[in-house]
């Protein structure tokens, strides 16, 4: 099989970014063809592994397109339709898989050529302001629409400028474009259930959790673990990007509350990262935090193997989760807040704990019962290294991408005319 992956970032620095290259390495070792159309911006990883182009208009600000593009007729929207359909011609792809890319005008492109797919990871697609998050911070529980108005996310002024009015109409017409998707793929009950929220059918709709490689049997992960853990340190490691969504003020204000000694590790960056080192500054803890910077993931390996603990305080609708995956495949409990996608794969007693959302205090009392009783952890770590063994594997994952990809070409076959 032939898959055509259009995409914003081709590298694998974030979550989203890291599952799409687990995929395409999974179809390539099972015989299947990979072609990657992904924005053109520095800081792409270009691997010549594959067919791999890049195309200047792909991903679109929407605040920065003019209103006319909204007739379809302008002319970096027909160099972006023509360079597309070149692609479809050159390598007769089977299927479109399209992942983490904004732009109406390429989703028409795809699905009037190709079967297509779309991975739904974050919010954006159905949310003006990205992140599901209402202007007091809770999490949004509305569909796209009016309430958008009477919650405060856009302006009632017809005449306010901001970027969130000037999205709006381009928003839409992404949001419209992908009705013409054949299958929408959520990573969690939680994106199925907005997606189903926001008019899409049961019927469009599939299930498909996020994996993780594996990094061998329990023996070889324990030895990996045993060469990097500090006994008797009491680590707690979080590894995201720093922003608000993250919760990683929560996560300091909670291990203010936990009696010392510990060490906090913050694998992290962004821009809410000088926020966090104030707060940490003023809670008088920065003797017990470390900030070793953003890391590859080899590196970010060896941070896994040192935590008796990993923190994942998502304080939004996260769409999954897969730093939870990676704690748990490197045999580690995992302690979050109950948000999103979230219990899909941290079972509460099981591999981890979860506490209220926000609630600091009660994610504080987790992480200290835990660090408390290294025996429980250690239990903890080991059931969620069995579950993402037998749940969040790789071959299964394969198997029902696959079966979604055919599922999307027989979609098409049935409905073309006779």
């Amino acid at each position: 099989m032939k898959v055509l992956h259009v995409l914003d970032w081709y590298r694998p620095f974030g979550g989203a970014e890291r599952l799409l290259f687990s995929q395409l390495e999974l179809l390539e070792k099972a015989g299947h063809e990979n072609i990657i159309v992904a924005n053109d911006v520095p800081g792409q990883n270009q691997t010549n592994q594959r067919p791999e182009y890049f195309l200047k208009y792909l991903e679109v600000g929407f605040a920065r397109v003019h209103p006319i593009s909204l007739l379809g007729g302008s002319r970096w929207i027909r160099q972006l339709r023509a360079e597309l359909s070149d692609i479809i011609a050159r390598h007769k792809p089977d299927v479109a898989h399209v992942h983490n890319m904004q732009n109406p005008f390429a989703i028409q492109a795809v699905t009037r050529g190709l079967p297509t797919v779309r991975s739904v990871h974050d919010p954006r697609l159905y949310c003006f302001t990205d992140w599901k998050l209402l202007p007091d911070q809770s999490i949004c529980s509305h569909p796209l629409g009016r309430p958008c108005l009477t919650q405060g996310c856009i302006p009632w002024s017809p005449l306010a400028l901001s970027t969130v009015v000037r999205q709006v109409p381009f928003r839409l017409l992404h949001l419209k474009a992908h009705r013409a998707v054949d299958v929408m793929i959520a990573e969690s009950h939680a994106v199925f259930d907005s997606l189903l929220q926001n008019g899409f059918p049961r019927e469009q709709l599939a299930l498909l959790p996020n994996m993780t490689p594996g990094y061998g049997d329990w023996e070889e992960v324990s030895r990996f673990n045993v060469q990097h853990h500090e006994p008797g340190n009491r680590t707690v490691v979080f590894v995201g990007r720093a922003s608000y969504e993250k919760g990683i003020d929560y996560l300091v204000e909670a291990m203010a509350l936990v009696p010392s000694p510990w060490k906090l590790v913050l694998v992290t960056g962004g821009p809410h990262f000088a926020n966090v080192r104030e707060r940490v500054r003023a809670l008088g803890i920065e003797d017990s935090v470390e900030f070793p910077g953003i890391l590859s993931y080899e590196e970010t390996r060896t941070h896994y193997a040192r935590a008796d603990v990993v923190a994942f305080p998502s304080v939004w609708l996260e769409s999954f989760g897969l730093v939870g995956l990676e704690a748990m495949a490197h045999g580690k409990p995992v302690v979050g807040f109950r948000a999103g996608g979230v219990p899909d794969w941290l079972e509460d007693g099981h591999t981890g704990f979860l506490a209220p959302l926000k609630d600091a205090k009660q994610l504080a009392a987790k992480i200290q019962q835990l660090l408390d009783d290294p025996e429980l952890a250690r239990r903890l770590g080991r059931n969620g290294f069995e579950r993402v063994a037998q749940k969040f594997n790789g071959e299964i994952y394969l198997r029902r991408l696959l079966g979604i990809y055919e599922r999307a070409i027989g979609k098409r076959r049935a409905s073309a005319p006779a």
